[in-house]
Parts: structure tokens; sequence; C-alpha cells
């Protein structure tokens, strides 16, 4: 019984992911595949020939605001990405996490990963969805 305890409470520590980032950069992806699996997705970032991805730098990078942006990622629920397919990804880019480079998906206002760490970010605030959904827009328009 002891050892089914100590086998419950790992499990239940495993689900939760606590983070704090503290991001330098962001870059947004002018161009990034639309939908795979989470194997495909992050082949894409590292074989960005294949995909044909245009790894430049889009103008909206400059546009958001990078302690917002880890602000909401910090606030947001954090738990470990499992391997499953992905679809409705709206951006893709990456974040400078002092000297780590994160790869990261935005696939609605309420969900963004981190292919780098393997982390979900659910984000509840309002306010918060709303950021992202304003940049998921703007990218739309240029």
């Amino acid at each position: 019984m002891k050892y089914l305890n100590l086998f419950l409470l790992a499990g239940l520590i495993s689900c939760s992911v606590k983070t704090h980032l503290t991001i330098q950069k962001v870059v947004i992806y002018k161009h990034f595949r639309r939908a795979g699996s989470t194997a495909e997705v992050s082949s894409t970032f590292y074989y960005k020939y294949v995909d044909e991805i245009d790894t430049n730098k889009h103008p909206i990078s400059e546009l958001i605001n990078k302690t917002k942006f880890a602000d909401i990622l910090n606030r947001a629920k954090a738990s470990k990405h499992y391997p499953r397919k992905i679809g409705g990804i709206a951006l893709g880019g990456e974040f400078y996490d002092h000297t780590n480079k994160h790869y990261f998906i935005i696939c609605s206002p309420q969900y963004v990963v981190d292919m780098s760490s393997k982390i979900n970010y659910a984000i509840e605030n309002t306010d918060d969805q709303k950021f992202i959904q304003n940049t998921i827009t703007q990218f739309e328009k240029n």
C-alpha cells in the first residue's frame, strides 16, 4: 500500500508543470505548417527547408510585447505535452528564455504549446486570450 501511495503521488506531481519564464525575444515565422502530429510539428522546427518553412521574422514579431507574452505563459495552466495530432495551428515561432531557445506554436487564443520543453499552456484569463487573438489577427492581416 505504501508503494501504491508513492506511485500515485509521483503521478500527480508529474501531471502539473510549474514554469517561470523570462523572455528576451519573440520571433513569429512568416509561414508555418497548419497541422500534424507532435513529431511532425517538432521536426518542422529542425528541418525547415524540407517543409519550406519561412523562418524570416514576420513584422508582427516587433509588435509582440515579450514581457506580456511571458506573463501570459506564467499565468497559464501548464501541463506536460503528450504526443498527439495537432490541428489548427495559427502561428509558429520561437522565443528565448535566457540562453534557451524555445520553439512554440499557438493553436488558439486558449492554447499554446512549447514544443522544446513539451509543455501545454492552457490560457484561461480572458484578457490574455484577447491579446493572443489580437496577435493572430494582426498576423493574418499582414
